[in-house]
């Protein structure tokens, strides 16, 4: 379900090489449950949201374009983080996000099957639900709690994620780790500017080369 929402809203709003139909190599990540295929919808959709955001296609709700948005990658340290952080689905992030920004978000019982099924799906929706949420003009961030989810997505200088969820029954919790630390007030989010250019270079934070308004730091 979440893979056929994810190709139609994804392709149906920017020709993307997001929308490539699969993974292109495995994940190599160890000892968890999750499939290369989910790691693969969650990237992408991270990643679709960037490009979005840097090519200047979420003025609607009053963001500019950017000029130093990096593409992001899987992190499988980062996932074995995020599961461990929602094992026995806790209702309360119970870990320090001075190093990495956290998303993280627990469904409670009476909630509807397809959440449960899919907290992680059901969560990434919800971070990018911002209409109403007022985004600050110079893209500082300004204490909101309605779009630090969203911040810490698109944050510019984040180059890797990882994520987990757990159901419990009745109760499930979903986690995702950035590379970068959490968005304070304060924190420049990203810098509005004239994104790079297909197959141009990118200087941020090292150089790299552009794809669809995102430069790819090689590792």
């Amino acid at each position: 379900m979440f893979r056929i929402a994810m190709t139609v809203f994804c392709c149906a709003l920017l020709q993307s090489s997001e929308c490539n139909g699969g993974f292109k190599k495995p994940f190599g990540c160890q000892g968890s449950a999750i499939s290369d295929q989910t790691r693969d919808d969650v990237l992408s959709f991270f990643n679709f949201i960037r490009a979005r955001v840097a090519l200047g296609q979420y003025r609607e709700f009053g963001l500019s374009s950017a000029s130093d948005m990096n593409k992001l990658r899987w992190d499988c340290d980062l996932e074995a983080v995020a599961k461990g952080s929602v094992l026995d689905c806790p209702e309360r992030a119970s870990f320090s996000a001075s190093t990495n920004a956290v998303n993280f978000n627990y469904y409670g019982p009476y909630m509807a099957e397809e959440v449960l099924r899919s907290p992680i799906t059901a969560s990434m929706w919800k971070w990018i639900g911002i209409a109403n949420a007022g985004w600050p003009a110079d893209n500082v961030f300004n204490g909101n709690e309605a779009l630090r989810s969203f911040a810490n997505m698109i944050s510019a200088n984040a180059t890797a994620a990882g994520c987990y969820s757990a159901t419990c029954k009745d109760r499930a919790s979903s986690a995702c780790f950035f590379s970068q630390p959490e968005v304070q007030v304060g924190t420049l989010v990203y810098s509005s500017g004239n994104p790079c250019g297909n197959a141009g270079q990118c200087t941020s934070p090292k150089s790299g080369l552009c794809e669809n308004g995102l430069c790819v730091i090689a590792v």
